[in-house]
């Protein structure tokens, strides 16, 4: 009770102290807090771009020490996981990376991207020419699976006759006595497979014997090649390793790049490097990256303990080409033939203004989400370190990013907000004061930046108290679908960097977790139905939009599929489109569907394979000219295109 009582008493103090503070208020002061809602909205949303007006570089590292010095900072600071920073400093021209010996000339082979045999489909991509990794390809002659996470099966396939030719398993591919392995992504390139695995590496006990891994107490990715050019006996052509959790990649004309996240744990041995500096390693030998390929912030900036680290390798000479780092963490990467973007978003809080009122110190603060990107340009097969930017908000995924013409275009959400906080410096005592907020606080915005990263353009401010669910550009025009009741599709023209515009925003029950190019005029749409009254979700929704007028974008046709759930709303590569073969497949909860469309017809459907099937997740569907194959845990159906039957199971 006299706890409670005190807790009275420095309130009532509090609240006649901040009546006395209003009486000595000056006219302007007395308008800020009898502004309209209108304006408390624009000041709020402004906040977001005070968080952002700065935009600074990256410097390289002069020594590991520096780099300790950093860590330390963010440890003293606390770490955060949602942690962003800005940096100021200019860098240094990229250095020569150590390489892997080349392969012997009689064993080196050419690989690239493209693929022969049969007409065949390909993994779905965001942009042409880049590939992703994923745990279905195919060449036209033959299917290879990542099973199990640590397998890959290879089957030869003819029409309906599929015949498993080889399995390699790789989980004891090294010697390590205590790790967990397992295959995340597999790339085709030639006559080479590429696979992408986590090693989780650390000290192992038995029988009062120790033994300590060659990688430490590390989370470590690994990058194997295999020579398949013999399907029957694939061979390890070689392996190499980085520090860190895979976070993603991209292969471009058989050369990988590899993006990791690397933690730095806090318990650091300041006269051994090895302790917190990131790692690669070539067969079996572990090498620390240098300090001039360490990117870094200003201190004053830093609150991350990780480093992304960036690994490019030359899959045709089985061989490293760069090994580079920087601190500070990868959300997500967008990547095209010229550029990798590194972006990763954070809650920031900054104070904007200091002022004394009354008895009171007064700061104010401008909080809100922000996204930082770092750009590299890809040149000679190459990452070079060009410039750093900053926008407000967050992007749900690397479909948020398209460049062109040297302009990168960014759709955010975000939420924005301003507080202040009192401190009364004899007594101690501090309180705050928030500004209106609510849940209309949020927005979506479109960001334009330039080479150097520098906001040229934006739009900002859009479908208030809603969320961005899915974003597609189509040269000029961006598409993208927000959500909260109703789904606005926003056509937006951004030809010119300097002046995007607002087309048209059309407004339908349900949302679009992903949009894809279909035809000229035509945006595929695959997502969720819901009340458009309550905004209650309901099932699985496609939608045909017609976008040959962005001014007034339609939508001409829908279906609604028996599955409530399909791993495609958030996984592109699981789904196939193929407008001209007229295909439109996907897993759900109940099976695989394949969709076939015409503006006339609408969605029809071609087949669903329910029986036969106990795991629909990681299921992949693919074609080889007149048959389609959907890869599934432990088997593989055929489909005959002409009849839509099922041919053939074959079990694994």
């Amino acid at each position: 009770m006299k706890k409670m009582i005190s807790i009275l008493l420095v309130l009532m103090i509090f609240m006649l102290t901040a009546c006395s503070k209003g009486t000595k208020m000056d006219d302007s002061s007395v308008g800020k807090e009898e502004s309209s809602q209108e304006e408390q909205e624009k000041e709020q949303h402004t906040s977001g771009d005070r968080m952002v007006a700065e935009t600074r570089t990256l410097s390289r590292a002069e020594n590991y020490e520096q780099v300790l010095k950093l860590l330390e900072a963010a440890d003293a600071h606390g770490y955060d996981y949602n942690g962003g920073y800005y940096v100021e400093d200019a860098v240094e021209e990229a250095t020569e990376e150590e390489a892997m010996p080349d392969m012997p000339a009689e064993e080196a082979k050419d690989a690239s991207n493209e693929s022969g045999g049969k007409e065949h489909s390909t993994t779905n991509v965001q942009v042409e020419g880049i590939d992703e990794g994923d745990i279905v390809k195919t060449d036209g002659d033959y299917i290879y699976v990542l099973h199990d996470y640590n397998t890959i099966l290879i089957f030869k396939v003819d029409g309906e006759k599929v015949e498993q030719v080889a399995e390699m398993p790789l989980a004891n591919a090294t010697d390590e006595k205590n790790w967990w392995y397992g295959i995340n992504d597999m790339y085709l390139c030639g006559d080479r497979l590429v696979l992408v695995s986590n090693i989780e590496s650390m000290a192992y006990w038995t029988d009062g014997d120790s033994y300590k891994s060659v990688y430490g107490d590390r989370e470590v990715t690994r990058m194997e090649i295999i020579d398949v050019s013999d399907r029957t006996a694939p061979q390890v052509l070689r392996a190499a390793e980085q520090d860190g959790w895979y976070s993603d990649s991209r292969l471009i004309d058989g050369t990988l790049y590899l993006v990791t996240n690397y933690y730095s744990y806090n318990y650091w041995d300041r006269s051994n490097a090895d302790s917190y500096i990131p790692h690669y390693y070539v067969d079996g030998e572990k090498n620390l990256i240098e300090a001039e390929d360490i990117l870094l912030p200003p201190e004053s900036e830093v609150r991350d303990r990780q480093y992304t680290v960036l690994g490019v390798y030359d899959v045709n000479q089985a061989k490293i080409v760069q090994c580079q780092a920087v601190l500070g963490r990868t959300d997500n990467i967008y990547m095209n033939e010229k550029s990798l973007y590194l972006v990763r978003g954070s809650y920031e809080d900054v104070v904007t203004d200091r002022y004394t009122e009354s008895v009171y110190d007064v700061e104010v603060h401008a909080t809100g989400h922000v996204t930082t990107v770092n750009r590299f340009a890809v040149e000679d097969k190459k990452l070079k370190y060009m410039a750093d930017g900053r926008v407000s908000g967050n992007i749900y995924g690397s479909f948020a990013l398209d460049e062109k013409n040297g302009y990168l275009r960014i759709v955010t959400t975000g939420n924005s907000n301003t507080y202040k906080l009192y401190r009364d410096p004899k007594y101690g005592f501090e309180n705050y004061q928030n500004s209106w907020w609510n849940d209309s606080s949020q927005t979506n915005n479109l960001f334009i930046l330039d080479e150097q990263m520098q906001i040229v353009g934006k739009l900002t401010g859009l479908a208030r108290g809603e969320q961005v669910y899915s974003v597609r550009y189509n040269g000029d025009i961006a598409y993208f679908c927000t959500f909260r009741q109703v789904d606005p599709l926003f056509a937006v023209d951004v030809s010119d960097p300097k002046a995007p515009k607002q087309l048209s925003a059309l407004k339908i029950p349900g949302f679009s977790n992903y949009l894809h190019n279909y035809t000229e005029g035509r945006l595929f749409g695959l997502g969720k139905d819901a009340d458009e009254i309550t905004g209650r979700v309901r099932g699985l929704k496609l939608s045909m939009f017609d976008t040959s007028d962005p001014t007034n974008v339609t939508e001409l046709n829908t279906a609604y599929p028996s599955g409530d759930y399909s791993e495609a709303t958030y996984n592109h590569h699981a789904i196939l489109i193929d407008a001209e073969k007229d295909l439109i497949g996907f897993p759900m909860d109940d099976g695989y569907v394949i969709y076939g469309y015409s503006d006339a017809q609408g969605f029809y459907e071609k087949a669903h394979i329910r029986m036969g099937v106990s795991y629909w997740d990681n299921a992949r569907g693919l074609y080889i000219e007149d048959y389609f194959y959907i890869v599934l845990e432990d088997e593989i159906d055929v489909i005959n295109l002409n009849s839509m039957e099922v041919v053939a199971r074959v079990m694994y």
